[in-house]
């Protein structure tokens, strides 16, 4: 046996594989007695058949097959071995050539392809500055929260007529030119509002003393202020039908609830934190103002950890066996890579790869590993998340902690929260190297700052943004050792 490995520049190489026939006999013959001991051949008992014919029935198959077995294991056994760092798997060769003749049994050359993985140092030093924001909760935002809680809170009773801030449940459905209801239409869709919230006066002055039970016809564009997001969420369309619909619309009022805002005693101390918890007023905006700060301590962690993925991607812009890449996509991935979208789609993947090399180079130069501690956490932060997709934000802790611990179960599952919580270990690192400069803002600052950076982000990344807490790419399977 013979292996020569011939690199062609820094990114790619080729690598053949000579077999002689000693080194493929001994396992073709061992898989040939197998099967002489397993087949049924007309005239011979069970496992009795004569070596030459069970060389003529399967003796060509079993040959690719072991051939091919051996070549396979002598080529990762070398890469291995010479500690030769490649992308995605080897390819037959475009260049080199390949000796394969099963007719004779001889020597065999197999000549693959390689894309090797770049060699780059970490760019990530002390004088790299990412700003770490400390968000002010001042007077004026506790009253605000103070005044939030006493409406989450408030007390609703029913009335027959409402008053601006009355809330009115309606149900409407959508009318033909006939005044008619529209076949196709939007139907019997309960709608909730507020007069006080209605631009258009002449409207808004027919909803103020409504009472119940009473219809009429409104301009759903009117009633709405020509929101197309408020009236697509309100009817439960899309937001592309919402220019379709006819304006007129038939209005029954189905109810009307007065809010009354609840009142800043004990009883919605014990509400909010637990029977005697709190209990002074004084405590309570202590306890919120607390809560309050925690909550956008932790928001502006989450900037600072997404600024340093975005440093681990912008300070790492190293080149990739591109060409190969997309050979091997194509190859292995045919369903959803074809020649004609291979560019685009690598494109939009290749800033995901990079990021996930300079991850693997991190987390072994930090000898960073992931415990089931940190994999049950990020099962558990992933679970709530899910959970308040849909709608769900103060699930209960039992009921999230038993379909994490169900779902972690599950391998591939498992193996996304690992990564997730690997990736969290990178970010650590890399925080722990990087200079935090600290500074004081305000809420709207913080925002004003999240958002700008995101329209930036956006407008410059267009195909190259991932989410590196949580992304779940076919990169990240295409880099081996």
């Amino acid at each position: 046996m013979d292996v020569q490995f011939a690199p062609i520049n820094d990114l790619n190489a080729t690598i053949t594989v000579t077999l002689s026939p000693e080194d493929y006999t001994p396992a073709v013959d061992g898989e040939l007695k197998k099967v002489q001991r397993q087949v049924s051949v007309p005239g011979f008992r069970p496992g009795k058949a004569p070596m030459g014919l069970v060389k003529k029935n399967y003796g060509r198959s079993v040959l690719v097959d072991e051939v091919n077995r051996v070549a396979s294991n002598k080529l990762f056994d070398y890469l291995r071995e010479n500690n030769i760092e490649f992308l995605g798997q080897p390819l037959m060769s475009e260049t080199a050539e390949s000796k394969i003749d099963f007719e004779n049994e001889g020597d065999f050359v197999f000549a693959f392809d390689l894309g090797l993985a770049p060699k780059f140092d970490i760019n990530i030093t002390a004088e790299d500055v990412v700003t770490s924001y400390k968000i002010v909760v001042d007077d004026k935002m506790l009253d605000e929260e103070v005044a939030n809680i006493k409406k989450r809170f408030a007390e609703a009773t029913d009335v027959e007529e409402a008053g601006e801030t009355d809330v009115i449940y309606a149900d409407v459905t959508e009318l033909g030119e006939d005044g008619q209801p529209l076949e196709g239409g939007v139907a019997n869709q309960r709608i909730s509002l507020t007069a006080d919230l209605i631009k258009n006066e002449e409207l808004k002055s027919k909803l103020v003393g409504i009472k119940k039970d009473t219809e009429l016809t409104v301009d759903i564009f009117a009633l709405f202020n020509d929101n197309q997001t408020v009236i697509s969420n309100s009817l439960n369309i899309p937001k592309e039908g919402v220019n379709d619909l006819n304006k007129d619309f038939s209005f029954k009022v189905a109810e009307i609830k007065h809010y009354v805002d609840a009142e800043i005693n004990q009883e919605l101390f014990d509400k909010i934190f637990g029977k005697d918890a709190v209990t002074t007023e004084e405590d309570f905006r202590t306890k919120l103002r607390e809560n309050l700060e925690g909550y956008y301590a932790n928001e502006s962690n989450n900037h600072v950890e997404h600024e340093i993925s975005h440093l681990i991607s912008d300070k790492h812009t190293f080149e990739l066996p591109d060409a190969f890449l997309k050979r091997w996509l194509l190859d292995t991935q045919s369903q959803g890579y074809t020649p004609e979208n291979v560019d685009q789609k690598y494109a939009e993947e290749k800033a995901g790869l990079r990021y996930s090399l300079v991850r693997e180079r991190i987390q072994k130069e930090h000898n960073l590993e992931v415990s089931a501690e940190e994999i049950a956490n990020a099962s558990l932060g992933y679970t709530y998340n899910l959970f308040a997709q849909y709608g769900m934000n103060n699930p209960d802790a039992a009921t999230v902690q038993a379909f994490s611990e169900e779902q972690l179960k599950k391998e591939d599952y498992r193996n996304r929260m690992a990564d997730i919580a690997m990736n969290r270990g990178v970010i650590q690192a890399v925080k722990g190297i990087v200079t935090l400069e600290e500074k004081e803002v305000s809420v709207e600052e913080f925002y004003n700052i999240i958002n700008a950076h995101n329209h930036a982000h956006h407008g410059a990344h267009d195909h190259a943004d991932h989410d590196h807490d949580g992304h779940d790419h076919d990169h990240e399977t295409a880099h081996s050792h």
